[in-house]
């Protein structure tokens, strides 16, 4: 078993990505229920989340993601003037383990005001989270690479409002 999501070949580390988001689709339909655990980990067994991956790239096809990630993504998005696809194209492809310390403070410090935002707005994400508040570092590196993509966003779209006024 890989000791890292960086070991983890990049289909099935995106197909952990979009397991994770399922997930959260699933506790947007049925919040009283629990996920489905299949490893001590809490994420599924490699087969698995290419099943979820495919119900993921399904859900997105059909444009029924209602999950609390997608709709703050859609959300914030909108307000940045962007595209949710794109914000949870962004998380897929950034979900990894911080490759160094420094990158870990940033991954952490992004992810922060991510998880501030959307409480603020009145979403949660579906993550478990750690005892400091955070999930897993993975998460953490994907949440702030949308929280970026999110700020230059709206930093890009401030202008042209200020433009138009």
């Amino acid at each position: 078993m890989a000791k890292s999501v960086n070991d983890l070949p990049p289909m099935l580390r995106e197909a952990q990505a979009k397991t994770m988001l399922v997930f959260e689709v699933f506790l947007r339909v049925q919040p009283e229920n629990k996920l489905p655990v299949h490893s001590k980990e809490g994420i599924p067994k490699p087969d698995n989340c290419m099943g979820y991956a495919a119900v993921w790239d399904k859900l997105v096809a059909e444009d029924m993601v209602q999950g609390q990630t997608a709709i703050y993504m859609n959300i914030a998005a909108t307000a940045a003037g962007l595209d949710w696809h794109d914000l949870a194209q962004v998380f897929v492809e950034n979900y990894r383990e911080p490759a160094n310390k420094a990158e870990a403070i940033k991954a952490s410090a992004g992810t922060r005001l991510y998880l501030a935002d959307m409480k603020r707005r009145g979403y949660r994400p579906a993550t478990r989270l750690t005892p400091d508040g955070l999930p897993a570092p993975a998460w953490q590196v994907a949440y702030a690479a949308v929280h970026e993509v999110l700020r230059q966003g709206a930093k890009l779209k401030a202008p042209a409002m200020a433009e138009a006024a």
